[in-house]
């Protein structure tokens, strides 16, 4: 069985057809936030450009948790997919989306959750390109700094190396997963490599992610 190619095979590729990319994220609309604008304002890029766009999201709010929201939606030409969760908010425990990667070219999955976690481990029976931005992972506060440090040291450096790509929103999420998966391609969200990285192998059209 032929391993799934790494972005980098398919840079041709995506200038040379429309790519189906699913973006997984935990909240967006009718959420308002940075994670749900860069999501959407990467997407619109996207869809601009040829390609096509989809997004998996949770069906709750997590201000709202008791409100469930319609399974199917749209936003600005986006089709949405919602999906039940349950557990905790910090970590929303979603398998639901395994059912909503047919047809994907590429996965981009968006922060360090249970998402992140499900669907690197899975990788070779989805067989799916994956890329991630890392959006602050989970260092977002000092709570449960212990935690979280022993956590990122642990499964999220083992889930990180399984990904083709991470793409990070600044230098301290660079600094930070270069430490735990330094084959990744850390990435600035403007198709800059962090300082003092490597000349990436991932396509520059980060706007096919």
């Amino acid at each position: 069985m032929n391993a799934a190619p790494r972005p980098g095979g398919f840079e041709a590729d995506a200038r040379a057809k429309r790519l189906s990319i699913v973006h997984v994220v935990r909240q967006f609309h009718p959420n308002r936030g940075g994670l749900e604008d860069v999501v959407a304002n990467l997407a619109r890029e996207q869809i601009r450009r040829g390609d096509a766009p989809r997004v998996v999201t949770l069906d709750r709010l997590f201000s709202d948790p008791a409100a469930r929201l319609p399974e199917t939606d749209a936003l600005d030409g986006i089709p949405i997919r919602r999906i039940p969760w349950r557990g905790s908010k910090r970590y929303p425990l979603a398998p639901a989306v395994f059912r909503h990667l047919a047809g994907a070219d590429l996965v981009h999955v968006h922060a360090v959750d249970f998402f992140f976690d499900a669907l690197a481990l899975a990788k070779p029976l989805h067989r799916l390109p994956l890329v991630a931005t890392t959006h602050g992972g989970f260092f977002h506060t000092a709570d449960f700094s212990g935690l979280k440090r022993l956590w990122f040291n642990g499964p999220t450096r083992a889930t990180a190396n399984l990904y083709d790509a991470i793409a990070a929103c600044s230098e301290s999420d660079a600094a930070a997963f270069r430490t735990i998966a330094p084959s990744r391609r850390a990435w600035w969200r403007t198709g800059r490599t962090s300082r003092n990285s490597p000349p990436p192998r991932a396509p520059r059209r980060s706007a096919a992610w």
